[in-house]
């Protein structure tokens, strides 16, 4: 919610999708949850704030989908 660039994406990468869910998918949605406006796609691991910015998960086994995201902050 403070990044200075509008929509801004984060990720979290783990070394397997499976480990990014278990290890930070709580969390993500625990302490976003008192940001009204917030929003949660549970397929794509993703949580969308109302400013615009974007956190999503990821696991470095498919690297490749990584590719083209532009600057991840």
């Amino acid at each position: 919610m403070t990044a200075k660039h509008p929509n801004a994406r984060v990720a979290y990468i783990a070394p397997y999708l499976v480990q990014a869910r278990d290890i930070a998918w709580q969390y993500a949605k625990e302490f976003s949850r008192a940001i009204p406006g917030t929003t949660y796609n549970e397929t794509e691991l993703r949580v969308d704030f109302p400013n615009g910015a974007r956190l999503r998960l990821y696991g470095s086994d498919n690297y490749e989908r990584l590719r083209g995201l532009g600057s991840i902050q």
